[in-house]
This record gives C-alpha cells, structure tokens and sequence, in this order.
C-alpha cells in the first residue's frame, strides 16, 4: 500500500528524532570534558549541516537504500554543499559532545528547525 505524503514525512520526522537521540547518546557517552575554546564550525552553520544531514538520512531510510558507497556520497554532498570538510565536521562535533550544554542549545535548534520546515511542507498541501 502506497503511503501518503503526510504518512511519508511522520515517518521521516520520527527517523529523525531517533538519529537524533542515538547521536546525543553518543556523544553524551563520549566525553563529559568541557572544551572552552571555540568550534571549528559555529552552532549556526552546524546547524544547518545536521538539518540537511538528518533530512538525507531519513530520504535514504525512507528510499530503503542499504549502507554503504550511496549513503556515504550523500553525507559528503551535504558537508560539501556547506563547505566544511570531514575533518572540521568531526572536530566541531567533538568540541560540542565535549560542550554539553552548547550540544543540547544546537540539537534543539536543529529539532526546531527540522519541526518548522516540516509545518511548511504540511501547510503547503
């Protein structure tokens, strides 16, 4: 049974939120150090990076694209559609999971922005 639009992005907004959640887990996890120096991308721009990050991954689990070479290339599109490179991706996200509180300041953000564009979306029905 096909599934309606509505029905695809619930789908896509709860995939989201449990990428979201596994990745506060993790850097929770991670490391409870603080880092006071500054990221290596703002909480803005990196902001910007997880929406559009968290918006791929839930197209490929809703497109059922297994893991792999495809994944990986629309990871990398989304950094290089930002201009950030792997390496100062992971260094911004391991100054965050080391910031705890600026991490929840940016995942509520993201949450807030992913909740907004998915209104929009609604709306324009």
């Amino acid at each position: 049974m096909k599934k309606t639009n509505s029905e695809r992005m619930e789908t896509i907004k709860n995939n989201c939120i449990k990428t979201i959640f596994l990745l506060t887990l993790l850097l929770t996890s991670a490391s409870c150090e603080v880092d006071k120096g500054k990221p290596a991308i703002d909480r803005e721009k990196m902001c910007d990076i997880l929406v559009d990050a968290y918006i791929a991954d839930a197209t490929l689990r809703q497109a059922s694209i297994p893991s792999g070479n495809k994944r990986e290339y629309y990871y990398c599109h989304v950094l290089e559609k930002h201009g950030v490179s792997e390496a100062i991706f992971d260094s911004a996200l391991t100054w965050f999971s080391k910031n705890l509180d600026e991490y929840q300041i940016l995942q509520d953000s993201v949450i807030a922005r992913l909740n907004r564009e998915k209104s929009e979306i609604e709306n324009a029905k």
